[in-house]
């Protein structure tokens, strides 16, 4: 029916075959389903690393909490308040705010190389010879990295605190600052551990373009053997040495 009229008659692949107005509203009809599937997949797959990253983080607040509270006074006696005001802070929101960026982008990642090593295997079967070396290489580079950005960020940890401390220090007494006339002695203490602390973080930030340096060139010589075995085997389809070549590329 169409404009109270009948528009089309015919069994249902009839009137398929036709591609008239009851083809085209079917079609229309599946589009929009399709869409709607889509949809709801990308949000729960946007939600699931939000959703795990919440728990996790609502597990880590309360142990951090409850083993404060618990702590006896001699843990307060010799921890810097602004050690633990970084933990309930800086780390916390680590967690609530990168950790889920941290997870999706670390699944993409993750799945992209598997898909690529798998085509390029596929295509170019020589380049399995090379999968173990690799994969061994880049192992000790990762171990060795964990192993120093570990410590490098602990240092910056324990030198943020005392910034919090000395900050809170200066908030609780600012009227006797204010009337011995400290007020520069305290910015320039402030300012000290400020730059201590920056010491201590650059080179965070520097052992992190270490680690891209080297993952850069293991992405290059995936290049480097996916071409070359491509063009070792010249009986391989030049179509198929192309999406290998195209794949080690990402």
């Amino acid at each position: 029916m169409k404009d109270g009229e009948v528009s089309e008659r015919g069994t249902y692949q009839e009137l398929l075959d036709k591609k008239g107005a009851f083809a085209e509203f079917l079609l229309q009809h599946i589009t929009e389903e399709v869409d709607s599937s889509d949809a709801v997949s990308s949000v729960f797959s946007d939600l699931t690393p939000q959703l795990g990253c919440l728990a996790a983080a609502i597990y880590l607040h309360d142990l951090l909490l409850s083993g404060v509270l618990r702590s006896p006074m001699l843990f307060f006696d010799t921890t810097p308040l602004g050690r633990v005001l970084s933990r309930f802070s800086k780390d916390m929101e680590v967690v609530d705010a990168n950790m889920p960026w941290y997870v999706s982008d670390g699944l993409y990642c993750f799945f992209e190389v598997i898909g690529t090593v798998v085509v390029i295997s596929y295509t170019t079967p020589l380049f399995t010879s090379v999968i173990i070396p690799i994969s061994l290489l880049y192992y000790f580079i990762q171990r060795f990295y964990v192993a120093t950005s570990r410590q490098l960020k602990r240092l910056e940890s324990v030198t943020r605190s005392p910034i919090y401390s000395h900050f809170g220090e200066t908030v609780t007494g600012v009227q006797a600052i204010r009337a011995y006339g400290q007020q520069e002695r305290f910015m320039h203490e402030s300012e000290n551990k400020v730059d201590t602390n920056q010491v201590c973080y650059y080179p965070s930030i520097i052992s992190n373009r270490w680690l891209a340096i080297r993952l850069e060139m293991i992405g290059n010589l995936i290049i480097l053997f996916a071409s070359l075995f491509a063009v070792l085997g010249r009986e391989q389809d030049p179509s198929l040495v192309g999406l290998s070549v195209t794949y080690s590329l990402q």
